[in-house]
C-alpha cells in the first residue's frame, strides 16, 4: 500500500491510506466512503523529465560561460539621445 494514491471519485480529493483493519476510507472533503479494497492491485507509474533532477556535472556544463578573444564587446554607433 505504501506510495499508492487514490482520489475521491466524487470530489477529487486525495484520500488517506486505509488504517489496519479498516474496511472503508472516509473522504475528508465530502464524506464519501471508499472501500479499502480499492487500494488493492494499484499499479503506479511515474515519469520524470530528464531536466527534473539535473546532475551536478550537467548543471556545471550549462552554466559555464565560454569567452574567446576580447571579453569586452565594442560597438561603433552614436547614441541617439546625446550623440
Amino acid at each position: 500500500i505504501t506510495g499508492s494514491l487514490l482520489f475521491c471519485p466524487h470530489c477529487g480529493t486525495l484520500l488517506d491510506l486505509p488504517k489496519m483493519n479498516e474496511d472503508t476510507v472516509t473522504c475528508d472533503q465530502c464524506g464519501h466512503l471508499e472501500p479499502s479494497s480499492s487500494y488493492n492491485d494499484i499499479k503506479i507509474v511515474t515519469r520524470s523529465h530528464p531536466d527534473a533532477f539535473p546532475s551536478v556535472l550537467r548543471q556545471k556544463r550549462k552554466t559555464q560561460t565560454q569567452t574567446s578573444g576580447d571579453a569586452l564587446l565594442r560597438v561603433k554607433e552614436k547614441c541617439p539621445a546625446c550623440g
